[in-house]
């Protein structure tokens, strides 16, 4: 049956499909206006990595995708198809961060789907085996392709097999041979211990152990074992024998034991030997065990030593000489042992054996100026305990020929741009090894030390300095009277806020501008203020104030210490200069090529033993500083 549609109908008809057709054209033109105005996904930063550019067959390698979106947010497909001599891994691909994608893993292909942010970083990793078939040389290459539906980008990680290394042949050179009794006497049981020990890469083949008991030694029955239980072992015909393999980094002990006979006599020496031999080499390891008597010792009345208390009678004076002592509550009879070392642990000691109560000691300057001491009283074939330890600390000096003496930066307002370090002077050599502070740039400063204590007050303090291309302004010197708790100095990950060394001391600043100045400061508090301008570790002293809030405003850095002119002119600051500092208990004094220059009398840090090196810039750099020697020694 046919239906044939009057003209009304066709005229409705027209109409509506009409109206349909303009809602498709404003919708589909919305969609494209979205569009444009859309910022696509940008994932051309992405890449593809693999642990391993160099690998053997069968090694597992791991692959890391990270999907770099540096434009709009948008979905991202991410297909890795394996390469024929890959492997995936079970469970072992990771999302990060976890986006909650759960990637398609089948036949070798890995496909993750998923949204990826604007300006968000997504990584993608896996591990897969290599084939063992692969050769060397080959290469195995794997590639990702990443969709993010504006483009198509791929990305290559490449692997080259390499050959493993050889093995290291079966090494059973570390192998021991022990009794358990090193002195026994007649007809005593001896246990014997055998072990085994192949440090190499392949196994020690058919290796065959060989114990010829001497005539002295009888086997007792069953007491052969062999751990872990491998190989061959037997008793026959007094010998011990054992056969087996000896796998690479492995271990075997055989054991067993056996009785001396009666007839030795003291003083006799039981040598027991075995024999290894394994792929073409043979050893022999022995154990030895000498006969003694059996005795009984009866008990020794005696009338105990004393325990000494030592003293340092006499500190070291200007020629580095000291005395030690200590009492006799006794009585007759005694003779001591003096122990004198440079660790505390009296390691590498010198030992003084003596009848009297006092030893006196003369070193020569060095470096290394602490010294430790000891006694103990010996009476005949007693020897008693050990006294209390006396620390000496002595004359320093070091003319920096020795590159381990210990000169280091140890405060500094900034790390960059600044070195501590021994040299040669520029100046043809003439003065030969050197310190050099080198403080590079400007509105900074540093400090450094040997951290080496100085003696007892009253000490001096001597050095020879020059300025090396001064700019104007900039200057360097010395420090002393400075604290530290023995702690890393500067403590490590807080170089500028420590609390370990040099939280106070005395600095003798030269400045150096047309003829030199000096600038004596007294340093009570190091402030760590990077946004005050200039240094930015302050150096505060007498009279210095700090303002603004937190630390953030301006320091009023002006010491009411005088200055003074030195050397006198026409002396420049590029010759080498003598400059000394006596450090009495009134202050300190300082000397300048054998004149006298100032009687600074503050004495709030004057105990402090620690000293040092000193250079600072200013507007102008580099301020760089030659010492050609430090010393430091008593005063009498």
């Amino acid at each position: 049956m046919a239906f044939v549609s009057s003209p009304k109908l066709q005229r409705h008809s027209a109409l509506f499909i009409s109206v349909i057709l303009a809602l498709l054209f404003v919708f589909t033109t919305m969609q494209v206006f979205a569009s444009d105005d859309a910022v696509s996904a940008d994932l051309t930063n992405s890449s593809k990595t693999v642990d391993q550019a160099e690998a053997q067959a069968g090694d597992t390698v791991h692959y890391t995708i990270v999907l770099s979106n540096t434009g709009g947010s948008g979905n991202v497909i991410v297909t890795d198809t394996l390469d024929a001599n890959l492997t995936y891994v079970v469970d072992s691909f990771i999302e990060n961060p976890v986006i909650g994608v759960t990637p398609v893993i089948s036949n070798g292909m890995i496909i993750w789907d998923g949204f990826v942010g604007n300006d968000q970083t997504v990584e993608l990793s896996f591990d897969a085996v290599l084939t063992d078939t692969l050769l060397v040389d080959d290469v195995v290459t794997n590639t990702v392709w990443i969709d993010d539906e504006a483009s198509v980008i791929s990305r290559t990680a490449v692997t080259t097999i390499i050959d493993a290394p050889p093995a290291a042949p079966a090494d059973l050179s570390g192998s021991s041979k022990t009794v358990d009794n090193a002195e026994t006497a007649v007809g005593s049981e001896l246990g014997y211990t055998i072990t085994l020990s192949n440090s190499g890469g392949l196994t020690a083949t058919n290796t065959l152990v060989t114990d010829t008991l001497p005539t002295e030694l009888s086997y007792i029955t069953n007491t052969l074992t062999v751990n872990p239980d491998t190989g061959t072992a037997q008793f026959n015909a007094g010998q011990i024998t054992w056969q087996g393999d000896v796998p690479p980094t492995s271990t075997i002990t055989i054991q067993f034991q056996a009785q001396l006979t009666n007839t030795l006599t003291e003083g006799d020496i039981v040598t027991n030997t075995v024999s290894i031999a394994y792929d073409g080499t043979s050893i022999e390891r022995l154990a030895t065990t000498e006969i003694i008597a059996y005795r009984v010792y009866m008990p020794i009345i005696y009338k105990p030593l004393p325990i000494l208390t030592l003293q340092l009678t006499q500190a070291p004076n200007s020629n580095n000489e000291w005395v030690v002592s200590w009492a006799n509550n006794y009585g007759s009879g005694l003779e001591y042992e003096l122990q004198e070392a440079q660790s505390v642990d009296f390691s590498g000691a010198t030992t003084i054996n003596s009848s009297d109560t006092s030893n006196g000691f003369r070193k020569d300057l060095s470096f290394n100026n602490v010294y430790y001491c000891r006694v103990r009283p010996v009476a005949g074939d007693l020897i008693g305990n050990w006294s209390n330890i006396v620390q000496v600390i002595s004359g320093y000096r070091d003319d920096f020929t020795d590159a381990s003496s210990g000169w280091a930066t140890r405060r500094i307002s900034l790390l960059e741009e600044q070195a501590t370090h021994y040299g040669v002077d520029f100046d043809g050599g003439k003065h030969g090894d050197v310190l050099i502070l080198i403080r590079a740039d400007a509105w900074d400063w540093m400090l450094a030390s040997p951290l080496r204590p100085a003696p007892a007050v009253p000490y001096a303090i001597e050095f020879k300095m020059r300025i090396h291309d001064g700019s104007n302004l900039v200057s360097g010197g010395m420090v002393f009277g400075g604290d530290w708790n023995g702690q890393p100095c500067p403590e490590i990950g807080n170089v500028y806020d420590t609390k370990n060394c040099f939280n106070n001391f005395y600095t003798y600043n030269f400045i150096f501008y047309g003829p030199i100045k000096l600038l004596h400061e007294q340093v009570d508090l190091l402030y760590w203020c990077p946004n005050c301008g200039g240094a930015k570790l302050k150096r505060l002293g007498p009279n210095m104030v700090l303002e603004g809030s937190n630390g953030e405003g301006i320091i009023s850095c002006h010491s009411n210490w005088p200055t003074t002119q030195c050397p006198e002119d026409g002396n420049p600051a590029e010759d080498w200069h003598t400059y000394r500092v006596e450090v009495r208990e009134d202050g300190a004094r300082l000397y300048i090529d054998n004149n006298f220059k100032y009687h600074f009398t503050n004495t709030s840090y004057i105990n402090g033993r620690y000293f040092g090196a000193f250079a600072s810039s200013d507007e102008y750099q580099p301020s760089i500083w030659f010492y050609d020697y430090f010393q430091v020694t008593p005063l009498d």
